[in-house]
This record gives structure tokens, C-alpha cells and sequence, in this order.
């Protein structure tokens, strides 16, 4: 994979996105 960052699936998107601005957040 090239590109980690991009999901194969619209569910993993949101879950990636959901985690990583959690991690953003809760800084």
C-alpha cells in the first residue's frame, strides 16, 4: 500500500478519520 492514509472503504475512512482526530484532539 502507497498510500496508508487511504482507506479501501468508505467504514475504514470514517474509522481512520474518527482515530486520527481523536489522537489531534486530545492533545
Amino acid at each position: 500500500v502507497s498510500q496508508p492514509y487511504v482507506a479501501v472503504s468508505p467504514d475504514e475512512g470514517v474509522t481512520l478519520a474518527s482515530l486520527l482526530g481523536k489522537k489531534v484532539y486530545a492533545r
